[in-house]
């Protein structure tokens, strides 16, 4: 029950997290796009909405893992399994 709110509220917040600050357009954002080839973000950005996702969820995400993350699918499932452990 837990994880199908977070994965809705962890979705929602990134799809707007990347269509509003990093100016993607909406009708582009899938949970399957990369980030470094379908958005062209380089590290810094990625760094940048990484922090964004942390400050808004009080969470940390872990450095070992986001080396992994390539896509959108991957960010909301770790960010999803750091909410699990912070509510836990």
């Amino acid at each position: 029950m837990h994880t199908t709110f977070y994965q809705s509220k962890v979705v929602d917040t990134i799809r707007n997290m990347v269509t509003e600050h990093f100016f993607i357009n909406p009708e582009f954002f899938r949970l399957n796009r990369t980030f470094r080839n379908d958005f062209g973000f380089n590290s810094l950005e990625m760094t940048e909405l990484v922090v964004m996702i942390e400050q808004q969820f009080g969470v940390q995400l872990p450095d070992e893992a986001l080396e992994n993350v390539r896509n959108v699918s991957d960010l909301v499932r770790l960010t999803e399994q750091s909410l699990v452990r912070v509510t836990a």
